[in-house]
């Protein structure tokens, strides 16, 4: 059986494979969410300065894209991780591409939205204003209208949402 420090050392591709590891670790060696692998904090600029000020551990994209990045939000027993891209072929300041809140059962219990909100304060202060969440899922949609998102105008087959400060 691997170790957790071998596990975490593993190369592994993508976004899923890296929640799929995550909940692996959870589930198969009931780990707290404070033994979970911790990725060392990686100081990056993004294009408005640098992440300061935005409580989560924050990784190069591990998809390998330029200028996106993975963001893990820590809060008592949940682990949020959002995927975000800036500037992209849009045009808009920032991107939400991926999200998902582990262990599955922490799921509806505000993790996600107390995540969300953090991000949004810290793109707006940092002067961001067209901030999107793409390729919503039909079951997620409310979770984003909540967090005052809007789905955009049609045609939208991705079922897109832009962020409104209202």
């Amino acid at each position: 059986m691997e170790t957790c420090r071998e596990v975490e050392n593993r190369p592994i591709g993508g976004f899923l494979n890296t929640q799929r590891m995550l909940y692996h670790l959870y589930l198969e060696y009931n780990m707290s969410m404070n033994e979970w692998p911790k990725s060392p904090h990686i100081e990056t600029a993004s294009p408005s300065g640098n992440f300061s000020g935005l409580d989560a551990v924050i990784e190069k994209d591990p998809m390998g894209e330029a200028d996106a990045y993975m963001l893990k939000f820590s809060k008592e027993t949940a682990l949020t991780s959002i995927r975000i891209v800036f500037n992209d072929y849009s045009g808009a300041d920032l991107v939400i591409t991926n999200m998902t809140t582990l262990p599955f059962d922490q799921v509806g219990k505000g993790f996600g939205s107390s995540a969300i909100k953090d991000l949004l304060a810290w793109a707006q202060s940092n002067g961001m204003k067209d901030i999107r969440a793409v390729q919503v899922q039909k079951q997620s949609a409310d979770f984003w209208k909540k967090n005052g998102f809007v789905r955009m105008v049609e045609p939208n087959p991705t079922n897109d949402f832009v962020f409104n400060e209202a």
